[in-house]
């Protein structure tokens, strides 16, 4: 009888020390408080500003075009020191550009339609033309040209779109806001990847400064919502904020690039106006449909849960 206790005790003991007993449920992660995550997400865009008028100074000093791509260049390198200065100094989330999450090719393949969202337009931009009746028509394009203000489109948009926006609105405003909400919950990235997704379209209508008339800007600050809220769920699905960069600069420069290449002197101005088009109301129900379709239940065990803070693990 003795030695039958014994080995019971041992099997429970044993039970318990390869797993959590029955019934176990680990506690929440911390909350960041409502202070703390106003104070990030309203210090990432106030130090947003202010870098963008000390970027002007220099873009002036300069004599550069304020639309043009070296001048979108110089704003957005300066914007890049402000999501750094937050993100490193006032968040405290090196983890953020280290982690590598759920993996990059997760995060490729969980984006994968903004791959070919961005091959199409890229094709579409190159080889189709309207006639005089209005009918688009493809064929082999004439009088492209490739030079510096390409180079710098190239460069403008990797930096500005790429690393700057996804740093700024899932790096830092998508992780504060799941660290208030839970980002061991559904609903705390849920409602995190919503609210981050509209500030990312409203943010847009910066455009109107550049010269975009109003109703491209609209058209544009409604796609990009949406995009936005796609871009969310990916991120939380892989935890690699490199896809994200790699995914958004792949999209915009297949859209921007062929724009530039038709026209030397095309500048984001221009380019914005001649790309966007009322159909981009629409894609704010195509990004929505896509968003619901990665968060869905099957797969929520899948969301990238763990702490960023100094790269450590919760």
């Amino acid at each position: 009888m003795e030695n039958n206790n014994m080995s019971n005790g041992m099997q429970q003991n044993g039970a318990a020390m390869n797993g959590p007993p029955i019934g176990y449920q680990a506690p929440p992660a911390p909350r960041t408080s409502t202070g703390k995550t106003i104070l990030v997400i309203a210090a990432v865009i106030v130090i947003y500003f202010i870098m963008q008028i000390g970027a002007s100074f220099i873009t002036g000093a300069m004599k550069l075009e304020p639309t043009s791509y070296p001048a979108q260049l110089v704003n957005s390198l300066f914007s890049l020191a402000g999501h750094l200065i937050v993100l490193l100094a006032i968040m405290k989330k090196k983890g953020v550009l280290t982690s590598k999450g759920n993996g990059i090719v997760v995060g490729l393949v969980a984006g994968g339609y903004l791959i070919v969202a961005g091959a199409m337009n890229g094709v579409n931009a190159l080889f189709m033309t309207t006639n005089k009746d209005g009918v688009p028509t493809y064929a082999m394009p004439k009088g492209l040209v490739f030079g510096s203000n390409q180079i710098w489109c190239i460069l403008a948009v990797l930096v500005s779109a790429g690393i700057c926006e996804e740093l700024m609105f899932r790096g830092i405003i998508l992780n504060a806001l799941r660290d208030r909400f839970g980002r061991d919950t559904f609903k705390g990235t849920l409602l995190a990847i919503i609210i981050s997704g509209v500030m990312f379209g409203c943010m847009h209508f910066v455009n109107l400064t550049a010269g975009v008339p109003f109703l491209s800007v609209l058209a544009q600050v409604v796609n990009v919502t949406g995009m936005g809220l796609f871009m969310g769920a990916v991120y939380c699905r892989c935890g690699n904020i490199k896809a994200c960069m790699l995914l958004h600069f792949f999209l915009d420069i297949c859209i921007l690039l062929p724009n530039s290449m038709k026209s030397a002197g095309a500048d984001l101005s221009s380019a914005l106006t001649e790309t966007i088009s009322p159909a981009a109301f629409i894609g704010i129900l195509v990004y929505g449909g896509i968003t619901a379709f990665l968060l869905r239940k099957g797969v929520r065990h899948e969301l990238f849960s763990y702490s960023l803070d100094e790269n450590k693990a919760a």
